[in-house]
């Protein structure tokens, strides 16, 4: 099977092992290229039986994979939902398929991988809720408990607008935001709607 022509990463193929190697500059975003990648990726793994183990690293030395992109979070709805409308998100759609391979996955991390690290409140609220609430369900039933609090988080802050800001001021491609992320989450509170 060919495993060749991703935008966001190169895979090579190695005695039953496929090493895929993040390679997006500058800095990795989970962007609708990548999800693309990688859902074509996960299609060619389903079927291929000779790989055993596949291995996600990065080609970057400080980065792994930073977040997902502003450009799409800016679009997200300020609107809280109900949990009818809750819907698994692209990302959280791509990721639970490549979690389901029939392969063993190893993530080789090193580098930066986003955290969770002096949030709004409401923000570290809607994760934790949704880590307690999913703790229960089936997989996409908690997948779309996320995104039903994401959506709360959303509609009571000033996400969306600091997105807007960040994907404006190309924040998330700045190698040094990225090393000082922490600092950066910090500044970005002054954005206000």
């Amino acid at each position: 099977m060919a495993y060749q022509n991703f935008t966001t990463f190169k895979v090579e193929i190695d005695a039953g092992i496929a090493w895929v190697t993040f390679d997006y500059p500058p800095v990795n975003v989970q962007g609708q290229e990548m999800l693309a990648d990688l859902n074509s990726l996960a299609f060619r793994l389903e079927r291929d039986r000779s790989i055993k183990v596949v291995v996600f690293q990065s080609a970057h030395p400080e980065i792994w994979v930073c977040h997902y992109d502003t450009d799409l979070l800016k679009e997200m709805s300020r609107d809280a939902i109900s949990r009818d409308e809750a819907k698994v998100l692209d990302l959280q759609a791509v990721c639970e398929r490549v979690s389901k391979l029939p392969q063993a996955t190893i993530a080789k991390l090193e580098g930066f991988a986003r955290r969770i690290a002096q949030w709004p409140a409401d923000s570290i609220n809607a994760c934790k809720q949704a880590v307690y609430e999913s703790i229960d369900l089936l997989i996409e039933q908690a997948l779309k408990a996320e995104a039903y609090w994401l959506y709360q988080a959303t509609s009571k802050t000033s996400a969306v607008t600091r997105f807007q800001w960040a994907n404006d001021q190309g924040a998330q491609f700045d190698i040094d935001n990225q090393r000082n992320w922490e600092q950066l989450v910090v500044n970005v509170q002054d954005v206000n709607d």
